[in-house]
């Protein structure tokens, strides 16, 4: 991924690597040591503010696509449709594969995120609903926190009041836990400031 690059970059050239930041170092795949430094790919698209803004997922066997707030997307089988000419985003019997992999594009991006602080959160490019990590739909709440080891599908419609029951082992709740993933995917993706400058007219 690009925000590799700048890792790998100093540590070719042996300097420090400052803290903060959270991509991986690929030197060594570059110098042929290694197969892989990492097992997926994410790619953003947000290119004007009225136009296309999806996420996608690569990783060895599958191709995941989100576009913000749309009930379409893109599910693909590389290994068995390399040509990726058959869309299993709407099919019934890869649901499960789509909201793993809709987890584990969550889990990427949480991966790489740096701590916001007051400095980088007054930057244009930042805002604190991009790194939310819990959200509420109806009786629903998720929460998917992998630094705090904390995943939650909280049920609060059967006790109004208390904290809820947490349904996230629950098989009979798969499905809804799938919406909320994407929902919270949804969500980080929609609080994404468009900040590029743009030439008048462009």
């Amino acid at each position: 991924m690009l925000s590799d690059l700048p890792v790998s970059y100093l540590r070719a050239c042996g300097l420090e690597v400052p803290a903060d930041m959270t991509a991986i170092d690929q030197s060594e795949v570059w110098a042929g040591r290694v197969k892989a430094a990492r097992n997926e790919v994410l790619v953003e698209n947000h290119h004007q503010p009225t136009t296309l803004h999806a996420r996608t997922l690569v990783t060895e066997r599958y191709k995941l696509t989100v576009y913000c707030h749309r009930d379409y997307g893109e599910l693909f089988d590389l290994e068995n449709d390399p040509g990726e000419k058959r869309n299993l985003w709407h099919d019934a019997a890869s649901a499960r594969l789509k909201d793993w992999l809709v987890e584990r594009m969550l889990l990427a991006q949480m991966a790489q995120e740096e701590a916001l602080d007051d400095e980088r959160l007054a930057w244009p490019n930042k805002s604190a609903g991009m790194y939310t990590k819990s959200l509420d739909a109806g009786r629903w709440r998720i929460t998917v926190d992998p630094e705090n080891d904390r995943y939650e599908l909280l049920d609060t419609g059967q006790y109004p009041g208390s904290p809820g029951i947490d349904r996230w082992a629950d098989p009979e709740c798969s499905a809804q836990r799938g919406r909320m993933m994407l929902a919270l995917q949804f969500a980080r993706m929609a609080a994404e400031p468009f900040w590029m400058p743009r030439v008048s007219g462009a």
